[in-house]
């Protein structure tokens, strides 16, 4: 019955949205992805399944206001499309979710989106969404609730500034410091044709008195992408950190994808190598392997093969 009422509810959002669109003409777009791996995981264990990799839908679009002021919005969900036996019933999640105005002035958004620490990974995470995404190794990947965001234009020179204000994720007991404002995120990036480059930092974010260092570099030489990623987390007590290094190589309709980093930001050690390969079957289409391995600092080896199926509409 509760997924019956949020399906019920995401059709009346996106009715309401389309009724939008054709009375006030605005650019709307209904998107999507649809990703489904089979793997089979080593963990002691041992298990095989077919997995929904953050498969998603969602409403975007832009209103003109005037010639120089746009509406833009986004609804976005995330939904399991292999599972329907979960305790939780949870098949359908809030991602970003946001209204606001953009401009020669830049952008101001607010609503539910990924923080500015998050967005400069850039495509350096090259296994996203699988087990060898980088979330599974350091922190800073958070898409935080109650948030409003100002993103200046991008300056000549290369440099764009986003700013973001929010509260803190809940402890066991709010105070004061749960108050809208009293966490933040900040990041400065500067790209040219081949190279991005960006610092970033949470201040509270992911709890109240943790902070969240990160860089990152991007590097494209013809087939190439170098990729990499250094990222701090401190929560007063303990200075963990974890860095992260990926390359990919395009020939044809195939990517081979390589990527591996460390990290203490867990209660151990941990170590997370990933290999594999995207096939292309078309412009939204396309079929991948991979191979992802972690092991901690106790020698406790997991890992996961897998073989997947993503479209993009």
């Amino acid at each position: 019955m509760k997924l019956t009422k949020k399906i019920a509810l995401s059709a009346i959002a996106a009715a309401t949205l389309g009724a939008m669109n054709v009375s006030a003409g605005e650019a709307a777009t209904v998107y999507g992805k649809l990703n489904l791996s089979f793997q089979v995981t080593d963990d002691g264990l041992d298990g095989n399944e077919v997995k929904s990799n953050a498969s998603r839908f969602g409403i975007k679009g832009k209103a003109k206001l005037s010639d120089s002021l746009k509406a833009i919005y986004k609804v976005e969900w995330e939904v399991d499309i292999s599972d329907n036996a979960k305790a939780s019933d949870d098949h359908i999640k809030a991602r970003n979710q946001y209204v606001g105005l953009e401009g020669n002035f830049g952008q101001v958004i607010a609503g539910r989106h990924d923080t500015p620490t998050k967005k400069i990974q850039k495509k350096i995470d090259l296994f996203n969404d699988l087990e060898g995404d980088i979330k599974n190794l350091v922190g800073g990947e958070v898409r935080a609730s109650n948030l409003v965001q100002y993103s200046t234009p991008k300056f000549a020179g290369g440099i764009k500034v986003k700013v973001a204000a929010t509260t803190p994720a809940k402890g066991a007991a709010e105070t004061s410091q749960d108050d809208f404002g009293t966490a933040s995120s900040v990041s400065v990036e500067w790209s040219n044709k081949d190279l991005f480059v960006a610092f970033a930092q949470d201040n509270d974010v992911a709890g109240v008195d943790q902070t969240n260092t990160r860089f990152v570099a991007q590097y494209n030489l013809g087939n190439w992408q170098f990729g990499g990623l250094y990222n701090e987390h401190d929560n007063g007590v303990i200075d963990e950190e974890g860095y992260i290094v990926s390359v990919a190589y395009k020939t044809g309709n195939n990517t081979f994808k390589l990527q591996t980093g460390e990290s203490d930001e867990g209660t151990i050690d941990e170590e997370m190598t990933s290999f594999g390969i995207d096939h292309k079957l078309g412009k939204k289409t396309k079929v991948y392997a991979f191979y992802t391995d972690q092991e901690d600092a106790a020698g406790t080896d997991k890992s996961w093969i897998g073989l997947g199926l993503e479209h993009k509409f």
